[in-house]
Formats: structure tokens, C-alpha cells, sequence
């Protein structure tokens, strides 16, 4: 519906609850595509409303650019067919994008990044089917808060960092792939449903200094536990809850 292919910032005055981008009407992939090669689409304070569209799998925002910054925005599919459909996307590119402080709610993905490079930090994502899916190289996931998402709140492959977020309530907290490479640490795993709060078929895989909901670790309700074929090192693990915030300004 909106395609923006210059190097520009593109801001609201009101911020996302007065300003909507409303693409459910529009039979399009994608709401809002950005093929920017810089700039930024929202900022704290001074974000967008983006819906999904009217296709089958219209998503919210693409991102087919680098060095690019997406942030304060509320992505929101608001049909009840999460599907296919994910509510930030980007291509898989080498390039640098920031997705940071945006609300993405009812998505088969909240928030999908691949390539080199992609922060995502300090989002919410919630009753997603996944919520934060990270494949490529040289990531960063922190600071995120994941709730309620029907299958993971994190899914993670390829390399990277996962630290200091939260996974609440998901089906489960999160699943690490084989092959990654990385820390998945200091991060808050309670509540998911099937009781594993990492769900990791990787090897070697450093897990230290999470909270796993009780003050002895990972392991059996109320606590959440680990799982999966792989091999970690989960010890030493914090005995409270690390302070995960992701304070939303849109």
C-alpha cells in the first residue's frame, strides 16, 4: 500500500494512535514496504499504526533496505488470521537495521529478521504464532518482552547474542536450532506452557545467568525447565528475575 524508496525519516506528529496505516481493504502482499537504503519509519513518540492487508498472508512492514531504523510503531493484524502473515519482516541482506520499541500483536510472526547485522531490541511481541524468529549472522535480540505467543517467544538460528529479555506465557519460551552460535543468557524464562522455557537442539550451547522462574534453576513447575537434543551449560542461573523492560512509546 505504501512504498518509500527514498533515505528520508518518516515520523507522525500525533504518534501511532492517531495515525493509521489501515491496508486491510487493499488485496497487497505488504502494507508498508521500505526500500529506503537509510533513514528511519517511526521514532519514540512518533510512530504508526500499521494493520495488516487484505490478502491471505498481507504482512505489515517489509524491509527491504539497510541501515535502516524502525522504531515506536504499533503492527497490528486485526482480522484474527495470523496465517502466514508477519508484522515486521526483513529480506536477507548483510546490511545494518534497527527494530526497536515497536508493539507487533497477532502475526504468524511478530517479528522475523534474517541477514547480518538486525538489533532487535526492547519490542513487545504478543499472541503471535512466534513471536521473535532471528536467522542469520552477528544478530542481537535484548531487551525484547514476548508473551502469550501460541508456539515460541523466541525462535533462534545462525549466530548471534540473546540477552536480557523476557518470555512469558508462550506455548514455549524459546527454541534454539542447531548450528548457533552464541550466548542465549540473563534472559527471564516463567510461565510457558509447556513448561520448557528452552527448547534447544543445539550443542555447546551457552545458557548461563538465566531465571527460570525459581530460585533453584531450571526444572519442574513452578520453575521452567530445558529440553530438547542438545547439550548447555545453564549454571550459574539467577535466583530472581532479571528487570526486563520494554517500555513502548508509539
Amino acid at each position: 500500500m505504501l512504498a518509500i524508496n527514498k533515505a528520508v525519516s518518516v515520523t507522525s506528529s500525533a504518534g501511532a494512535a492517531s495515525t493509521v496505516i489501515d491496508a486491510r481493504g487493499v488485496d497487497v502482499e505488504t502494507n508498508v514496504l521500505l526500500i529506503m537504503g537509510g533513514g528511519e519509519f517511526g521514532r519514540p513518540g512518533k510512530g504508526f499504526t500499521v494493520t495488516n492487508t487484505g490478502a491471505p498472508f498481507g504482512s505489515g512492514i517489509a524491509i527491504d533496505s539497510n541501515q535502516i531504523a524502525v522504531r515506536g510503531n504499533q503492527v497490528l493484524s486485526l482480522d484474527g488470521n495470523s496465517g502466514g502473515r508477519r508484522g515486521i519482516d526483513t529480506v536477507d541482506s548483510p546490511g545494518t537495521v534497527l527494530i526497536e520499541g515497536n508493539q507487533i500483536v497477532g502475526w504468524g510472526r511478530g517479528i522475523s529478521v534474517r541477514g547480518a547485522g538486525k538489533t532487535v531490541r526492547k519490542n513487545q511481541v504478543a499472541l503471535n504464532e512466534s513471536g521473535i524468529v532471528a536467522e542469520g549472522t552477528q544478530f542481537e535480540v535484548a531487551g525484547n518482552v514476548a508473551t502469550g505467543n501460541f508456539t515460541t517467544g523466541f525462535s533462534i538460528a545462525g549466530s548471534g547474542q540473546v540477552h536480557n529479555n523476557a518470555a512469558y506465557a508462550n506455548y514455549t519460551g524459546a527454541i534454539v536450532f542447531p548450528q548457533f552460535t552464541g550466548p542465549v543468557v540473563k534472559n527471564n524464562f516463567l510461565g510457558n506452557q509447556l513448561f520448557f522455557g528452552l527448547f534447544n537442539v543445539s550443542t555447546g550451547l551457552d545458557a548461563t545467568n538465566n531465571y527460570w522462574g525459581g530460585s533453584s534453576g531450571p526444572g519442574p513447575d513452578p520453575a521452567d525447565d530445558v529440553g530438547g537434543s542438545g547439550t548447555e551449560t545453564v549454571t550459574p542461573f539467577a535466583s530472581k528475575a532479571w528487570k526486563v523492560k520494554a517500555p513502548i512509546k508509539p
